[in-house]
């Protein structure tokens, strides 16, 4: 009994230090987006880009999304964009004030069956004319 209870001390020991020792896992992405071209109008932006998808294991774009926060603060402004063939938008957000700095980005969603993965791209700043 000593034997049995020594051993499930040891192998409890033993899982606790792996887990504090493994690192968090994270659900690998199953696609890529990016902003390749931009440009600015009067209140305006413009974005689009290439995006990549796991189409081979069964995912596929369900949505892309161009979002345009204020850098000073206040409300976001967003656009649906158009896709297909690897390539979204180009896309543009109108009725942004003039001289403000905004922070842009893309946003993609996947689905394979009910799972799902959001996907954002990296971050740019922008300022309408």
């Amino acid at each position: 009994m000593r034997k049995a209870a020594w051993f499930a001390l040891t192998a409890l020991v033993a899982v606790g230090w792996l887990s504090a020792a493994s690192p968090v896992w994270a659900a690998p992405a199953h696609g890529t987006i990016s902003i390749s071209n931009q440009s600015v109008g009067t209140g305006s932006i413009k974005c689009s880009g290439p995006y990549t998808v796991d189409s081979n294991n069964g995912w596929s774009v369900s949505s892309i999304t161009l979002y345009a926060y204020p850098q000073a603060g206040g409300a976001q402004s967003s656009q649906g964009a158009t896709f297909g063939g690897g390539n979204w938008g180009p896309t543009t957000i109108s009725g942004l004030t003039s001289g403000v700095k905004y922070t842009v980005y893309a946003q993609m969603i996947i689905m394979n069956g009910a799972n799902s993965q959001t996907i954002n791209s990296a971050t740019t700043t922008l300022t309408p004319n």
